[in-house]
């Protein structure tokens, strides 16, 4: 992914970052003559440029929908505030509200409401890193954090990389990332959780720092990410910084200002370049004014997927659809294998 493209968001992502839901009960597809996507999005907090790309990116799509077919497509949002908490109230008032569903959902919450989607039979595609996420009818949007960790520490051997701090917020993101490094890692590791919420991380990277390591990962995102990186800076110098795609987005650079450089992240790398992918983009930046992100793309992706299987049956019929379909998305063939959305041909490690 290249910098030009980026904007914020987590995915949890990645976390942000960001997870991507659908979820559909269809009893009343035949009635109403129309299929509802309802957003879980966070609209506010640490996570709200992911949410509202993927609510633009959700209203571009229906917009064109429902232009070209008679089964229209519906689209509704409520905010998760960035909190696993809130996503769980907020799912069930769209569970409550409508019986016909389709949910997109970014990180933090995909695992927060995991449960409730599969107890309900809900196909979901969860934008959002951890691994624990692609089971039962939650099929996984975005490279898991193993991937991310693996290309990361490649990396770091063949830089000779032996000793690591690493930084991380104490949530879901955060969490599944510090998880796979741990398992993979086979140096010095020299660990400091933060609390989701601070913007002081002085005294983590003051005790690693001690440590004298050979580069340091952290996690994070939005400007807050920014912040902890010249806070690293004023204390470590010009030492290697490693991080995942949050790195990418605008407000991490603005927020880092002169201290963005020597910093090493995992990425998707969208070749422009692609006839598709070029005039999803022309079209894109026509409409709102800005480039696509990466939730823009994985998200358009998910929801070309679901919609070539529509109208379908039954809840279970929509599933077996999902999972046995394969479409030419943005990125190109765009498939599931083992609630798995495979990206790893376009991931790449860029550098700053």
């Amino acid at each position: 992914m290249t910098n030009s493209v980026m904007e914020e968001k987590m995915k949890l992502a990645m976390t942000m970052t960001l997870l991507l839901l659908l979820s559909v009960a269809c009893g009343n597809t035949e009635k109403t003559n129309e299929i509802h996507i309802a957003g879980l999005l966070p609209l506010t907090g640490d996570f709200a440029l992911y949410g509202t790309d993927e609510a633009a990116i959700a209203d571009f799509f229906v917009e064109e929908w429902n232009r070209d077919h008679e089964l229209k497509l519906n689209f509704f949002v409520e905010d998760t505030q960035s909190n696993a908490r809130v996503a769980v109230s907020a799912l069930q008032k769209l569970l409550v509200q409508e019986s016909d569903v389709v949910i997109i959902t970014p990180a933090p919450a995909a695992l927060a409401v995991q449960s409730v989607l599969n107890e309900n039979r809900i196909l979901s595609f969860a934008v959002d890193v951890n691994p624990n996420l692609a089971k039962g009818y939650m099929v996984q949007n975005w490279p898991t954090s193993d991937e991310y960790a693996k290309q990361t520490i490649a990396e770091m051997r063949r830089k000779n990389h032996t000793k690591m701090g690493l930084i991380y917020r104490n949530d879901e993101l955060g969490s599944s990332v510090k998880d796979s490094i741990i398992a993979l890692f086979d140096g010095d590791l020299f660990v400091e959780a933060t609390d989701p919420e601070t913007k002081d991380f002085r005294a983590q990277i003051t005790k690693i720092s001690a440590k004298t390591p050979d580069a340091i990962f952290i996690i994070g995102s939005g400007a807050t990410l920014g912040l902890a990186i010249k806070q690293i800076r004023a204390i470590m110098g010009n030492i290697t910084i490693y991080s995942g795609p949050e790195i990418g987005y605008p407000d991490v650079q603005e927020s880092t200002g002169e201290d963005f450089h020597n910093i090493v992240y995992a990425d998707l790398n969208f070749d422009y370049t692609q006839p598709k992918l070029k005039a999803f983009k022309e079209k894109y930046v026509a409409h709102f004014g800005r480039e696509p992100s990466p939730d823009s793309i994985v998200g358009y992706n998910a929801i070309v997927l679901f919609t070539s299987c529509i109208p379908f049956e039954s809840k279970e019929a929509l599933l077996t659809c999902v999972k046995n379909t394969e479409v030419e998305g943005l990125t190109g063939k765009v498939s599931v294998k083992n609630n798995l959305i495979d990206y790893s041909e376009i991931m790449t490690l860029q550098t700053v």
